[in-house]
């Protein structure tokens, strides 16, 4: 029943350890190397096969492909997967992947602190009941006294109301249509959690010059989180056919996440297909920035241990 309560932020091995049929790898298991199989013996396949079954050469292999091919038939019936269906999760929140995020969503503030030398605004959008930007404002002292440095900024969360999720934290969550917020607070960094599916919002964002950055957390690249091709680029066509994605033409450059997607867990997820999630970062290129003052600052992670949460 803890998982259920709005301010429980589990860590990630109590899922896996309530839901083992996920049967995660680690995050640093994942080969990152496609193994190419013949499924059917007229086309080509490529998958990532965790490392520990390919230490084990052909037979570790063919035992993972095995049960990959098993909880696919079965995908459906699954525990984990009627749990979050149950109450509308898709990304599902932990302890480190909310830490994770929230690290650098505070380096890239402070970067641009630096940079501008005023107060920087953090507006999520499609915040939804607001758990994420409820801990997102909590971490922000975490790691403002872990730093040892203190700078203004400012969190805002707006959400539409239209699929009617309700709010548990009285104040977080504006109800409001996510460009009418965003020309109001004229954030200097926006985030979505799983922008509505064949939507684009993107495009909207890049428009105003006072966004710098804009991240975003969902299934990407494949048009589940936002439009395929107009929010991320990804096109069918072989890489000399592709027209020049939007964000490129706009003076945009895309930095995948991966320090903060190792800890993601999503509804989409079953054996032999993790990481359905990820968070990627669209930066606004630096010439377009403009700069109050000279001030080289280096861009730094800070790692997990050294963030100490008592929630």
């Amino acid at each position: 029943m803890k998982l259920l309560q709005w301010f429980y932020l589990p860590p990630r091995e109590e899922l896996l350890r309530l839901f083992p049929e996920l049967e995660y790898p680690s995050p640093n298991e994942w080969s990152h190397t496609p193994v190419t199989i013949l499924p059917d013996g007229k086309s080509t396949k490529e998958i990532q096969v965790p490392n520990a079954y390919v230490r084990q050469g052909m037979p570790g292999i063919e035992k993972y492909l095995k049960k990959r091919q098993e909880s696919a038939d079965g995908s459906s019936r699954t525990l984990w997967h009627r749990f979050c269906s149950s109450f509308g999760w898709w990304e599902i929140l932990t302890e480190e992947f909310v830490k994770a995020f929230s690290v650098n969503l505070f380096d890239r503030a402070w970067y641009y602190y630096q940079k501008k030398g005023a107060p920087i605004v953090i507006v999520e959008v499609g915040a939804g009941d607001g758990r994420l930007a409820a801990f997102v404002s909590i971490i922000k002292e975490v790691y403002m006294r872990d730093k040892g440095i203190t700078f203004p900024v400012e969190i805002y969360a707006c959400d539409s109301g239209s699929w009617g999720i309700q709010t548990h934290m009285q104040g977080i969550v504006e109800i409001c249509d996510y460009k009418e917020f965003i020309m109001k607070k004229q954030p200097d960094i926006v985030y979505v959690s799983w922008m509505p599916q064949g939507q684009d919002w993107t495009q909207f964002f890049r428009d105003q010059s006072f966004i710098q950055e804009y991240i975003i957390i969902g299934d990407i690249d494949t048009g589940v989180t936002g439009h395929v091709w107009l929010s991320f680029g990804n096109s069918h066509l072989p890489p000399d056919q592709r027209p020049e994605p939007p964000y490129l033409r706009d003076n945009w450059s895309r930095f995948d996440l991966n320090e903060v997607s190792r800890f993601q867990i999503s509804k989409l997820d079953k054996y032999g297909s993790w990481f359905n999630s990820s968070t990627v970062s669209f930066r606004r290129n630096e010439s377009t920035i403009e700069i109050k003052e000279e001030i080289e600052v280096p861009y730094y992670f800070t790692t997990l241990p050294k963030l100490k949460l008592n929630f």
